[in-house]
Parts: C-alpha cells; structure tokens; sequence
C-alpha cells in the first residue's frame, strides 16, 4: 500500500509537468520551419516552463513542514537543545557537550 502524496510533493510533480510540457513545445517548434514557430516557442514554451519554475519555487517558499522546534525527548541528541544561553555565538553552546560533529 502506498502512502498519499504531501502537499509539497503534489505541487513539485505539478511544477515538473509544466516544465516538460513547456520543453515538449519548444521541441515542436524547433522541428517546424515557418516563422509562427518562434512565437510557439516564446509563447507556449517559455511561458510553460517560465510557469513551472515559479510553481517550483512558490512551492518551497509557502508549503509548511514541521520544524525541529516540536522535537519530542526522544528524537536525539542532536535535534535537543540544551540549557545553554541562546545568546551564545557559539554553535556548540546549542547542544550537548561532546555531540557537535566538528568537520
């Protein structure tokens, strides 16, 4: 059984086929030699993908996921703040002694 689709991934499919639709009109009109292709290929195509672009990025921007402000006890160590002072410029100051992964 599968799970349903989030909001967020709905919207990323729907971006994706504007795109492709827009790629499969520019095609078109590059395969066809008379001067109304140029307008099919702006008009149609750019705009399309123009449009799936946009939906994409509106979509990361207005779509709400749970943040980590909500993790339970019992999500880790690395998702837990400790009892440091939130002032601290310190990225280490935020979490357990010895739990920041130093790269």
């Amino acid at each position: 059984m599968t799970s349903q689709p989030t909001k967020l991934e709905r919207r990323l499919r729907q971006s994706g086929a504007l795109v492709s639709i827009g790629l499969i009109a520019e095609l078109i009109s590059l395969l066809w030699y008379h001067p109304t292709a140029f307008f099919m290929f702006l008009a149609a195509g750019a705009l399309l993908i123009t449009a799936g672009i946009l939906f994409y990025l509106y979509s990361l921007v207005t779509v709400s996921e749970p943040s980590l402000a909500w993790a339970p006890q019992s999500a880790g160590p690395f998702l837990q703040r400790s009892e440091a002072s939130d002032h601290s410029t310190d990225p280490a100051a935020h979490y357990p002694a010895g739990r920041l992964d130093q790269t």
